[in-house]
């Protein structure tokens, strides 16, 4: 996550897929997030993280979806209905709840 909000931003497929990654296991810890349960899960159980990556995935994937991003524009140029937004738009809602 810290590579894609760094000075160089790097939004490449290597760098932003990591992240999003990331990102996905910070929201699992989360009150409204969804467990992980993917053959690419962690095996073990993750310890609590620190608050403080809550906001950093939060960031990273708004960075990875914002125009411009080299990740962005490789999902744009797919022919389907862009699945990847809505994951991410998944991701990033339970990173940044609003209050009701």
């Amino acid at each position: 996550m810290s590579a894609v909000l760094g000075p160089r931003g790097q939004t490449t497929s290597r760098v932003a897929c990591p992240a999003i990654a990331a990102a996905a296991l910070v929201a699992a810890q989360q009150p409204e997030g969804t467990p992980l349960d993917s053959v690419y899960a962690p095996e073990q159980p993750i310890p609590p993280l620190p608050m403080e990556l809550v906001t950093l995935a939060a960031d990273a994937l708004d960075r990875i979806i914002a125009p411009g991003s080299k990740i962005r524009e490789l999902w744009d140029e797919t022919t389907d209905d862009h699945p990847w937004h809505d994951e991410v738009a998944k991701l990033k809602a339970v990173l940044t709840p609003t209050d009701t």
